[in-house]
């Protein structure tokens, strides 16, 4: 081999026209097979993105009503005073005022 000469990549099987045309459809079936895998991975990674986004929906969901559940009430109170208002107390319980 002369090291001047260039390496080249070339087919150096059979060169008849069915050879050729086998090749062809050999590597449209392996290129339609690649779509097809191509898709299915697409998909399946599709359907893994959707769970994980309504996972994450609904923990933010769940998040979000135990902050607004213990969050502090607002409105608006009136004092009314009963007209016959219990002396005040002395510094020991009694035990009307138990729980």
């Amino acid at each position: 081999m002369n090291p001047r000469e260039p390496l080249l990549l070339t087919f150096s099987g059979p060169r008849g026209w069915l050879a050729r045309v086998g090749v062809t459809l050999v590597g449209l079936a392996v290129a339609v097979a690649a779509f097809f895998f191509l898709t299915l991975v697409l998909l399946i990674g599709a359907c893994v993105a959707a769970v994980i986004a309504v996972r994450w929906w609904w923990v933010l969901r769940r998040i979000r009503s135990e902050q607004a559940a213990s969050a502090a009430l607002e409105g608006e109170y009136t004092v009314l005073r009963e007209t016959g208002a219990r002396p005040p107390l002395s510094g020991r319980p009694q035990s009307s005022d138990r729980y």
